[in-house]
């Protein structure tokens, strides 16, 4: 019995890496993968939602890296939800900012920036000058 089939994962989502052939280095790719797959079928770390991965600690989709560390493909179903839980927390994130900076804010981007800079956050677009 090999160990992907020990840990339950299915060979269509397995990914092959060149890494495992080269020696030292891939030995502990391949290691790490296996730790990590065995992390995705431990019951007290991540559960299945239907067709979905999630994490037990916070109920959240197992996110893409996580798959790539494992050597596993990412199934479609995953993605979908994954990306539709990002958009969800990005609106609730941008929702939540206010519309303008706190004056300790600021103060902090004036003393790591200096005056006159027109800060820009990324995530929300809201843009102050220093």
């Amino acid at each position: 019995m090999t160990n992907a089939a020990a840990l339950a994962i299915p060979a269509d989502q397995l990914s092959p890496n060149p890494e495992i052939e080269r020696g030292q280095r891939g030995f502990l790719k391949y290691r790490d993968a296996l730790r990590m797959r065995a992390q995705l079928q431990d019951p007290a770390e991540a559960y299945m939602d239907g067709a979905v991965r999630r994490w037990v600690s916070n109920d959240r989709c197992v996110p893409r890296s996580c798959f790539g560390d494992a050597l596993m493909a990412l199934p479609q179903a995953q993605a979908d939800a994954i990306q539709k839980e990002t958009a969800a927390f990005l609106a609730e994130y941008r929702a939540s900012q206010p519309d303008q900076p706190s004056n300790d804010e600021r103060r902090a981007a004036r003393a790591a920036h200096g005056p006159g800079v027109v800060i820009v956050n990324v995530v929300t677009g809201r843009r102050f000058t220093t």
